[in-house]
């Protein structure tokens, strides 16, 4: 009897024991299934607020226990982007890595892209993104968001990149080698250093650079191991090397006048023009005369002009401008700016600027280094177009009416910039002669702003119509 009851307990304590481990087997089912249904309905979710944003394609999968979703924006045929697809392949493999699918899934990734901003005309900018959520218990809780790199894409949705930017690569790397060697110029970096990184640039494919286009300034990053730099470069300076389909409206304009420019250029560049230049002045007593006959001749001239003569002789620029020749800056004191300080070259032209302005209510455009001595350091101070001469009339030296228009004759080509002084005597009694052998040539005298033009390079120093060059040391 007693054997009897015992194996009754037995039986009461194995069913109980069963129903217990059925009740947990079957709960475990239900949560599992809860688990799954939630993941299902999360996910569905997610991808109906993809779809209804519209042109996109969905592209799902497992990387280990992770479900990826990514939305795959799709051109107006309703085609996916490849570039952008490749895109986010690669950033997920990045992410999550390359695992094989596990069968199970407790975290979720989902990759979709935004529009980020750009000033560049007729491209459109990219921003990929991710959210990653994880499932905890009967939740899902999401665990961070994060955007990764720009992508810039043209109308037929390739890659935009400088190269597609540039219409000529090679002046361009150029233009970008010579600004990063102005950065470099101003670091503390030793000689072979700055040599060093600069023969790096040229082993860069410019469509690798990272760019940024605002303020009418071109950004572009250079990264060279751990050393990053920033080039600003202003958009007009890239005007000869760039593609302006690309360029944003507000710089649109700028382009225009410059196309204009260039064939206003052209157009000097077929006339008979010539520029006299006089420097040193003004002076009371030879100025005037030298005014006088340029008048007689119909001729326009650019004097450059020393900031310290000018008090007291303000009546003689006052006469220079409103006969329409042109007033340029040839320093306080006429000293050899090679020999000083960056401080003291700016001195020396902001004190001429101020007089000048002072005198005919404007600025100079252009500067003269004395003795035509310009180097980097110069040209960096003074901030304007240095303008030099092709043709040394020698006054200086030969103080000869006839030597001087012996070299007018010998010399004289379209689009020359002739070097006289309005300060000596023989110079003026030689100017008769010069500008009646000029007009017997079909020559007009036109100042240098008229044969250059106003799109002109601080960093430049320009010789004549044709010629310039920028100082390396």
């Amino acid at each position: 009897m007693k054997e009897e009851s015992r194996v009754k307990k037995l039986l009461l304590i194995l069913t109980n024991l069963l129903l217990v481990g059925m009740i947990c087997f079957f709960s475990l089912m239900i949560y599992h299934r809860v688990q799954e249904n939630q993941i299902t309905q999360f996910i569905a979710r997610k991808e109906r607020v993809f779809l209804k944003h519209g042109q996109t394609n969905l592209r799902t999968g497992n990387v280990g226990s992770t479900h990826v979703v990514a939305s795959i924006p799709t051109d107006d045929a309703g085609k996916k982007i490849g570039l952008v697809e490749n895109r986010m392949v690669e950033y997920v493999h990045q992410k999550l890595g390359e695992a094989k699918p596990t069968g199970n899934i407790n975290r979720i990734f989902l990759v979709s892209s935004r529009l980020g901003k750009t000033n560049f005309r007729k491209v459109r900018a990219l921003v990929i993104i991710s959210e990653e959520y994880h499932l905890s218990t009967l939740e899902i809780e999401k665990d961070g968001e994060e955007s990764t790199g720009e992508l810039l894409l043209t109308e037929d949705q390739q890659l935009f990149t400088l190269k597609r930017f540039f219409t000529d690569s090679d002046a361009a790397r150029e233009i970008l080698s010579n600004k990063l060697k102005e950065k470099l110029d101003q670091s503390s970096l030793s000689d072979s250093e700055k040599t060093h990184q600069l023969n790096l640039f040229g082993d860069i494919y410019l469509d690798r650079l990272p760019f940024s286009y605002e303020d009418s300034q071109l950004k572009v990053k250079i990264l060279q191991g751990s050393q990053e730099t920033t080039l600003s470069i202003p958009i007009s300076e890239l005007y000869p090397v760039l593609n302006s389909d690309y360029l944003s409206e507000a710089d649109v304009s700028g382009y225009k006048e410059y196309l204009q420019e260039l064939e206003e250029l052209e157009r000097r560049k077929t006339a008979r023009n010539i520029s006299l230049t006089f420097d040193d002045g003004p002076n009371s007593s030879t100025t005037p005369v030298v005014l006088d006959l340029l008048k007689k001749y119909n001729a326009k001239a650019t004097f450059f002009v020393i900031g310290q003569n000018i008090e007291g002789n303000e009546w003689i620029l006052q006469r220079m401008k409103a006969e329409g020749h042109e007033i340029a800056n040839h320093t306080w004191s006429h000293a050899n700016l090679t020999k000083l300080s960056p401080d003291t070259i700016r001195q020396e032209v902001e004190k001429t600027q101020v007089a000048i302005e002072k005198a005919v209510g404007q600025r100079s455009r252009l500067v003269r280094p004395p003795y035509g001595a310009v180097n980097k350091q110069v040209a960096n101070a003074m901030n304007l177009p240095s303008i030099c001469w092709n043709i040394d009339t020698l006054d200086w030296s030969s103080h000869n009416p006839q030597a001087i228009l012996n070299q007018v004759k010998s010399n004289a080509c379209p689009g020359s910039f002739i070097l006289m002084h309005d300060i000596h005597k023989e110079t003026v009694k030689s100017l008769d002669s010069v500008l009646q052998f000029l007009t017997s040539q079909g020559y007009s005298m036109v100042t240098v702003s008229e044969s250059l033009g106003t799109n002109l390079n601080t960093q430049f120093v320009y010789y004549d119509q044709q010629s310039a060059t920028m100082p390396t040391q």
